[in-house]
């Protein structure tokens, strides 16, 4: 571990940051959205109780990066997220699609789906080629995504995507003290809620072998 990242976990565990996530989990403010209070960030395009947010980073675009954000399906995307995903998409010179999606816990895991699910149709509409950047819980969708559609998608970066709702593994559970961030049992709470909008076939499991994945896939861990 770096100089500056033992300061840092030094410096969120004095804050007790961990607590401080919580319950911005827990108690989101979701009246605060980024693009309805600045419309003139991109095009805005209404869709299945979410928002998809088209943004042109190039004047001749040759790709597209459709983008779902982190935040226990509770948080609304933020500047910082905005921030990282449009320098990608100019450094890629791709026009930027943000999956603005419905939260909980006023939406349910369904609603999400039906939404993550119409704006990639709406996305690929267009002809160019699609790539998938997603992280944390933003990324739980977009496997889904690319489990259903591999068709449709031209490669797919994942960073810290949580994929493992139960939360039981022993290396996750042994970790959970240390961890200066993200509260397990906070989580483990969210996530219940998140598949108890579920019915039976409707989410496809990714540790399942009998599934495959195809085409070009990055993982970011952390």
């Amino acid at each position: 571990m770096s100089f500056m990242a033992r300061r840092l976990t030094k410096q969120f565990k004095t804050q007790n940051y961990k607590q401080t996530v919580a319950h911005s989990f827990l108690h989101p403010n979701q009246k605060v959205n980024i693009f309805k209070n600045n419309p003139d960030i991109g095009l805005i395009h209404h869709l299945n109780s979410g928002q998809l947010v088209t943004i042109d980073t190039s004047t001749a675009p040759k790709s597209q990066i459709l983008y779902f954000h982190g935040g226990a399906f509770r948080v609304p995307m933020n500047d910082d997220q905005l921030q990282m995903i449009r320098s990608i998409a100019t450094q890629t010179e791709s026009r930027l699609q943000i999956a603005d999606f419905p939260l909980l816990p006023t939406y349910s895991s369904a609603d999400m789906l039906n939404f993550a699910t119409s704006a990639l149709q709406a996305v690929v509409a267009n002809g160019l080629p699609t790539f998938l950047v997603a992280d944390s819980a933003g990324a739980a969708l977009a496997v889904q995504l690319l489990f259903r559609y591999p068709d449709k998608i031209a490669g797919t970066s994942l960073i810290s995507p949580w994929l493992d709702f139960e939360l039981t593994d022993a290396q996750v559970v042994s970790r959970a003290t240390n961890d200066v961030m993200l509260d397990i049992d906070v989580l483990r709470q969210i996530a219940a809620e998140f598949t108890d909008g579920l019915s039976n076939g409707q989410w496809l499991d990714v540790f399942s072998p009998s599934d495959s994945l195809t085409g070009s896939l990055q993982l970011f861990l952390w």
